[in-house]
C-alpha cells in the first residue's frame, strides 16, 4: 500500500508501512479507516485535525488514529514533507495481543486522557526511525530469513515504545501544541449522541444559535469537510460495528438514521468502498478463522 493510498478507509492487508519524502502531499478531505494508524513525522508544524480536537506536532511527534476517529493531516504546502506511516489491524499480530491485550490499549483509549500526539524525546525519535527503517528493508527482501515473524518482532517493538510514553499519564500532554474549538466539540458531542435521529443542519442551527453559514465555514476550518458529510461519516463508522455484531442491513440502516436501506447501502459504498454485505461477510469470514 502506498502513502498516497493512505486516505483510504478500507485496508487491503493487515499490515502495511510505508516511507515518503517529497513536496507532493496533499489531504484534502478527512477519513477513517477500518484499522488503526501509527503516523510519525520528521517535520515541524505538522498539523492534525481529529474529530473536534486540532494538535500541532514538530519533528518526532507521533500521531496516533483508531477506526473511530476522523482524521486530517495538513503541511504547508509546497515544503519538503518527510513522514513514516503505519496502517495495521491488530490480526497482524492476533497472537501477541491475545496474551498481552495492554499492548495497544492506548491505541483506543481516548476517555483515560490518551491523546492523539506525543513527542518523542530525540534518543527516542532515532530509535524509532531505525526500526522502521529495518520493518521497511525486511518487507522489501523476500529471502529474508523467517521474514514475516521478524517484522512483528520490530513493530511491537514499535509498540513497546509508544507505550513507555503513554504510561507516563499525562506528562505528554503539553509537549505537543493542541487546539480546541469548543462550539465545534459541542456540535460534534451532539452529531454522536444523536446520529440514530434524522437530524438536519436546520435543527443544529437552531439548537446552537448559529447561522448555516458560520456553521459550514466552521465546520470546514476545524474539521476540514461540511458537517453533512461529517455526520454521514459518524454513521458508517458506527454501522460498520453493528454490521461486524451481525445485524441485518435493514435494521442497520434504521439504527444509524438512514430513512431507507437505498440510501445507506449508497453512502457506506461511497465512504467503506465496498457495500455493507460484503463488509459483513468479509468480517464473518475473519471471525470464523
Amino acid at each position: 500500500m502506498h502513502i498516497y493510498e493512505v486516505d483510504k478507509v478500507l485496508l487491503e492487508n493487515d499490515f502495511a508501512i510505508e516511507y515518503k519524502k517529497g513536496t507532493d502531499h496533499k489531504m484534502d478531505r478527512p477519513h477513517f479507516h477500518d484499522g488503526f494508524e501509527i503516523h510519525f513525522t520528521l517535520n515541524n508544524r505538522t498539523q492534525y485535525y481529529i474529530d473536534e480536537r486540532k494538535y500541532v506536532g514538530n519533528m518526532g511527534s507521533i500521531a496516533i488514529f483508531n477506526p473511530q476517529e476522523i482524521h486530517r493531516v495538513v503541511i504547508e504546502e509546497g515544503i519538503m514533507y518527510e513522514r513514516y506511516v503505519i496502517l495495521f489491524k491488530p490480526y497482524c499480530i492476533e497472537s501477541i495481543i491475545s496474551e498481552y491485550p495492554d499492548l495497544i490499549h492506548f491505541l483506543n483509549d481516548r476517555y483515560s486522557g490518551f491523546a492523539n500526539v506525543i513527542q518523542l524525546k530525540n534518543k527516542d525519535r532515532i530509535t524509532l526511525v531505525n526500526l522502521f527503517n529495518e520493518i521497511i528493508q525486511i518487507r522489501n527482501n523476500p529471502q529474508a530469513f523467517l521474514r514475516e515473524l521478524n517484522i512483528k518482532v520490530k513493530f511491537v517493538e514499535i509498540l513497546l515504545l509508544l507505550n513507555e510514553y503513554y504510561a507516563k499519564g499525562d506528562q505528554f500532554e503539553n509537549t505537543v501544541a493542541r487546539h480546541k474549538d469548543h462550539e465545534v466539540k459541542e456540535i460534534i458531542s451532539f452529531m454522536k449522541n444523536h446520529y440514530q435521529e434524522n437530524i438536519d443542519l436546520n435543527e443544529i442551527c437552531k439548537r446552537f444559535y448559529i447561522s448555516k453559514s458560520t456553521l459550514t465555514r466552521v465546520f470546514k476550518n476545524n474539521v476540514g469537510m461540511t458537517p453533512s458529510k461529517y455526520l454521514g461519516y459518524v454513521r458508517i463508522i458506527e454501522a460498520r460495528k453493528l454490521l461486524k455484531e451481525g445485524y441485518s442491513i435493514k435494521a442497520v440502516a434504521v439504527k444509524v438514521g438512514f430513512s431507507d436501506d437505498s440510501t445507506f447501502i449508497k453512502k457506506f459504498k461511497n465512504i467503506q468502498g465496498i457495500s455493507p454485505k460484503q463488509y459483513a461477510l468479509q468480517e464473518k469470514r475473519r471471525n470464523h478463522f
